[in-house]
């Protein structure tokens, strides 16, 4: 779909909206399906959920498909499973409410991953709100001597791998969002299951599993990476990383009224830290008319 500027970049923004908000509320999901199934068969039943319209999609464009879509959408779906695997495997030990405020912090590693790794020159608020967004995960995760939790230093890497999640879609814009999507889901789910046969036993599934599987799988991994895919393709990476890291503003949000969590008041401090780096690392770069679309055809 092509359109205005304007128009198709206000439709990117509210997707990657959308999708934060899709997440914030998988924080509570998955936190409550723990009680019922270890986090591997959780993860891997969720993105098997989520393979069975990736599949449709993967069948209706089987003529689009070429080894350069293929290899991009395996190597997304590589880093996805890592990140996945991080997230669950931390939520175990931490609250929702925190788990989303950690998993937020890709906007801290953004810029670090671009000025160490690739070289880029980034701008000095990009910096400083990966400072204060640093800040925040300490006094968020920081117990009395200092030393941070299993929990939190594995939803620190999670933040990490979505950082690099991000830039890798930013850097493959030119292949087909359906197909990059699809590659990366049967992807990890094909990792995830390898890592959940050899890890963890056989789980028996809880019926009260299933609605929790059926949003992660559909809701939070089809259409909410769906939409990061779609938005992300005309809106700058630093300002899809702004309104995805909005999940863990949603996250709390959430927690609080399904779960009652409460929130100390380190956390709060902690958790506006993070969030006023999220609004610091502004959008910078400006998109012209002709980079505007949403054609899925190509």
């Amino acid at each position: 779909m092509k359109g205005n500027t304007k128009t198709v970049k206000t439709i990117s923004v509210i997707m990657l909206i959308l999708a934060g908000m899709i997440w914030g509320g998988s924080f509570v999901v998955v936190k409550d399906s723990l009680d019922y199934i270890t986090p591997l068969w959780q993860l891997a039943l969720r993105l098997l959920v989520a393979s069975v319209p990736a599949a449709v999609l993967a069948v209706i464009k089987l003529n689009k498909w070429d080894r350069k879509s293929i290899c991009h959408g395996a190597v997304l779906g590589v880093i996805f499973a890592a990140a996945l695997i991080f997230q669950n495997k931390g939520m175990q030990y931490v609250s929702a409410s925190k788990s989303a405020f950690l998993t937020g912090t890709y906007v801290a590693f953004l810029p670090v991953i671009e000025i160490v790794f690739l070289r880029r020159r980034v701008a000095a608020r990009k910096i400083i709100a990966a400072v204060i967004c640093t800040i925040g995960a300490a006094v968020l995760t920081l117990q009395g001597r200092f030393v941070p939790e299993w929990g939190d230093l594995s939803l620190l890497a999670c933040g990490a791998l979505y950082a690099v999640h991000l830039i890798y879609i930013d850097e493959n814009m030119s292949i087909n969002p359906i197909l990059l999507h699809t590659g990366q889901i049967i992807a990890a789910a094909v990792i995830c299951l390898a890592v959940a046969f050899i890890a963890e036993p056989m789980p028996a599934v809880n019926p009260r599993c299933v609605p929790g599987l059926l949003y992660c799988g559909i809701l939070e991994v089809f259409v909410g990476f769906f939409f990061q895919l779609l938005g992300q393709k005309n809106v700058s990476t630093s300002l899809s990383a702004i309104l995805l890291s909005m999940e863990s503003v949603y996250g709390a949000i959430f927690s609080a009224i399904f779960l009652g969590e409460k929130m100390t008041l380190r956390m709060a401090i902690g958790s506006a830290l993070i969030v006023s780096a999220a609004i610091i690392n502004s959008y910078t770069r400006k998109v012209s008319d002709n980079e505007i679309k949403f054609d899925t055809r190509s």
